[in-house]
């Protein structure tokens, strides 16, 4: 069984995990998440999960939220003895959120314990009251290797002056190409998915130094015009607006 957590707290920016399942907890105050042009915002004992090969996201805590990772082949191992959605018939579910909560911090005190055996016991009875709620349909449809290959790039890359063009020379194929089947499979433009890691990545950054001094410069901009333009139009504000209102 292969899965990790931590705890987070402050601002945190997700990007997407190609091999896992992430839930997050709220163990305590409020959290507001950003992704896109959407804000959402969660109370203490609520979750939410981000799927494999999800957009980035900026996490936003004051206070602590378990994140919890669930390697994307035990999670399609596990839910598969639940196939016939025998779990369900067994044990009568009242009310699944809050199974799939309690399960959540039974695998959290686990974590004590001098063997993982507890753990892994509620981790599979985690990942079946996932399954049966329906939260994660489809885990493992993303199996094309040449996008897989480009989001690990891009992922690896994304400081640097990236492009469509470059990327599909990289990968010696045809730019229209690659740009239609990145959008087929994944729902987003290659070249939205490239500005999204980039403009969240320099959102926690100018967050953290209280400036974005120079920092088009870090992250592969041609010019301070170009950088400005692509921050606006993800975030529909300046750097400075940003900095002294972050919309989330």
């Amino acid at each position: 069984m292969d899965y990790k957590l931590r705890v987070l707290n402050g601002h945190v920016n997700i990007q997407s995990s190609f091999e896992r399942i992430i839930i997050y907890y709220v163990l305590s105050g409020e959290v507001r998440i950003k992704q896109g042009k959407e804000i959402k915002m969660y109370a203490q004992d609520a979750f939410f999960f981000v799927k494999p090969f999800s957009p980035p996201i900026i996490l936003n805590s004051d206070g602590e939220v378990l994140e919890l990772m669930i390697d994307k082949r035990s999670f399609n191992r596990y839910s598969l003895l639940n196939s016939e959605k025998i779990y369900q018939k067994e044990h009568h579910i009242q009310d699944i959120d809050a199974a799939i909560k309690g399960e959540i911090l039974h695998v959290m005190n686990a974590q004590s314990e001098p063997t993982l055996f507890n753990s892994d016991l509620h981790m599979i009875r985690l990942i079946n009251y996932i399954d049966l709620a329906g939260y994660i349909d489809n885990v493992a449809n993303v199996n094309n290797e040449l996008v897989i290959n480009v989001l690990h790039y891009v992922n690896a890359h994304y400081k640097s002056e990236l492009s469509v063009n470059k990327i599909a020379e990289h990968f010696y194929v045809n730019t229209s190409y690659l740009s239609r089947v990145f959008s087929e499979t994944l729902n987003i433009s290659l070249l939205n998915y490239i500005r999204k890691i980039k403009m969240y990545s320099i959102a926690i950054d100018i967050i953290s130094l209280k400036t974005d001094q120079n920092i088009w410069q870090d992250y592969g901009f041609k010019t301070y015009e170009s950088y400005l333009k692509n921050f606006k139009k993800t975030f529909d504000l300046t750097p400075s607006e940003f900095l002294k209102n972050p919309p989330f």
